[in-house]
């Protein structure tokens, strides 16, 4: 992530052990989509994220505006971009999303590799682990893994 506090905050946060590896992934591409979210292109999915996806989402809403609060009174509201957080992005599929391919595969290849970062962490849960290994499993497979960035 291009913001490692807020990543470190989704991580630990309680609400973020319910879910499964896929709808964790889900959320981690969510995360990882402030490069895309700056692009004025419009972006399309035809799938919505799942309600367990969006409830996540709604309960690091309040950490999140803290965080980009925090940073701007510290002189640091530039990191704040990172923080932009979108849903649609949380479950594309590249024949049923509005963005460019190469949108799409660095979103996917960035998700896998911060995926890969959780299955080795020792400090964080075993079910967070267990459900990045989970996403991995459906996500680590060509073209994905044979793509680099």
């Amino acid at each position: 992530g291009q913001n490692e506090l807020w990543l470190a905050l989704v991580l630990t946060h309680p609400v973020i052990m319910q879910l499964s590896g896929p709808q964790l992934a889900g959320l981690l591409g969510a995360i990882l989509s402030a490069e895309v979210l700056r692009k004025s292109t419009a972006i399309f999915t035809a799938y919505s994220a799942s309600d367990e996806l969006v409830m996540a989402v709604d309960a690091l809403e309040e950490q999140r505006q803290l965080l980009s609060q925090l940073q701007a009174d510290a002189g640091l509201g530039y990191w704040n971009d990172a923080l932009l957080l979108d849903l649609r992005l949380a479950g594309i599929i590249m024949a049923d999303c509005g963005m460019d391919d190469g949108d799409i595969a660095r979103l996917l290849i960035r998700t896998v590799d911060l995926l890969k970062q959780i299955t080795h962490q020792n400090a964080l849960l075993p079910h967070l682990r267990e459900a990045a290994r989970e996403a991995m499993k459906g996500m680590d497979r060509k073209p994905i893994a044979e793509t680099l960035i």
